[in-house]
C-alpha cells in the first residue's frame, strides 16, 4: 500500500497497472503448479444453490452457530469501510495519498506480525477472552481515528494490529460448532464467506452515507463513531453469549475401561 501511494502520487493509472501485472503472474502459477483438492469424479457441479443467501443457515442451527455468526457479522461490519477510509482521512486529517499509503502499510505489516501470535493469545486467554481483547482494541482504534489527529491515529496502530485479529478465534469456533450440527467444513466456510462478502459489498455504501450525513450535521467522524458502536455491540454479544459457545465441554474420554481393565480386585 505504501508503494501504491507513491505510484498514485505520480499517475492515477500506475497503481492499477502494477496490480494487474502482479495478478497476471498468478495465472501461469495456478494453471501449471496448483493441484486440485479433489479428483474430477469427486467434484460437485458448479450450480446456484437455493437459497441464494446460504448464510441464513448459520442463524438457524442452534445457539452456538447463531451467536458466533452474529459476532462475525458485527466484526465484518465494523471493518467494512473498504478504501473509503482514505477519503475520510483526507477530510478529517488532511492526509494525502502517501500518508494514507504509509498508514495502510504499517497497519498491514503489524497485523501480519501480531497474527502469528494470535494462537498463543487464544491459548492464554481462551477463545472468548481473545475475542473480547481484540474487539475492544478495534473499538478503541475507531474511537482514536474519530478524533481527527494524525499523531493519535499513528499512535493507535499497535492497538489496531490486535483489533484486526478479532475474527480468528470466532472462525475457528464456527468450524467446530458447525461440525457438531453436521455442517461440512467446505459448506460452512462457503456460508460464512457468503455472509462476509455481502457485508463487505454493503459496507462502503453504508459508511459513505454516514460520512455524508455526518458532514451535513457537523460530525464528519460519524463513520468511525458508528464503527466504534458496532464493535461495542459485538463485545456485549460476546459477553452475553453462553459459555459453551466459546469453551465447549471437554469430550468424554474413550472407553478406557473396556476389555476388563476397570479396577483392582479385592
Amino acid at each position: 500500500m505504501l508503494l501504491g501511494g507513491r505510484l498514485l502520487s505520480r499517475s492515477l493509472r500506475l497503481p492499477y497497472l502494477a496490480s494487474a501485472s502482479l495478478l497476471a503472474l498468478l495465472v501461469p502459477l495456478v494453471a501449471g503448479r496448483a493441484n486440485e483438492t479433489h479428483p474430477a469424479g469427486a467434484r460437485s457441479p458448479l450450480a446456484l444453490r437455493p437459497p441464494g443467501f446460504g448464510f441464513v443457515r448459520l442463524f438457524r442451527n442452534g445457539v452456538a452457530l447463531r451467536s458466533l455468526a452474529s459476532v462475525s457479522a458485527l466484526h465484518t461490519t465494523s471493518m467494512a469501510m473498504g478504501d473509503t477510509w482514505q477519503v475520510f482521512a483526507r477530510e478529517l486529517r488532511g492526509w494525502g495519498v502517501e500518508t494514507c499509503g504509509l498508514f495502510g502499510s504499517l497497519s498491514g505489516f503489524g497485523h501480519t506480525a501480531v497474527a502469528l501470535l494470535a494462537r498463543r493469545s487464544v491459548r492464554r486467554f481462551g477463545a472468548r477472552g481473545h475475542t473480547l481483547l481484540a474487539t475492544a482494541s478495534c473499538a478503541a482504534t475507531d474511537l482514536a481515528l474519530a478524533l481527527g489527529s494524525t499523531r493519535v491515529a499513528f499512535a493507535a496502530l499497535p492497538v489496531n494490529w490486535v483489533g484486526r485479529t478479532q475474527g480468528m478465534a470466532v472462525t475457528a469456533r464456527l468450524t467446530t460448532a458447525g461440525a457438531a450440527v453436521g455442517f461440512g467444513q467446505g459448506s460452512l466456510a462457503g456460508d460464512h464467506q457468503n455472509l462476509r462478502s455481502l457485508l463487505k459489498v454493503v459496507g462502503p455504501t453504508l459508511y459513505g452515507y454516514l460520512f455524508g450525513l455526518g458532514c451535513s450535521v457537523g460530525v464528519p467522524a460519524l463513520p468511525f463513531l458508528f464503527a466504534t458502536a458496532v464493535s461495542l455491540s459485538a463485545t456485549a454479544l460476546v459477553l452475553a453469549s453462553p459459555s459453551h459457545v466459546w469453551d465447549p465441554p471437554p469430550q468424554p474420554p474413550a472407553a478406557r475401561d473396556a476389555g476388563g481393565g476397570g479396577g483392582s480386585g479385592s
